[in-house]
């Protein structure tokens, strides 16, 4: 669990991709897709 409360389940990388900043700021993004059930 998350602490979100967010429980993830079957989670897939659907994309990532990276950026090039000014120097000292490179960034990598993972995009993930996943089934979320709710846990209180």
């Amino acid at each position: 669990m998350e602490e979100t409360g967010f429980e993830l389940k079957n989670i897939r990388l659907k994309v990532f991709t990276s950026e090039e900043g000014p120097k000292h700021y490179n960034w990598i993004l993972f995009i993930f897709l996943a089934d979320i059930k709710r846990i209180n």
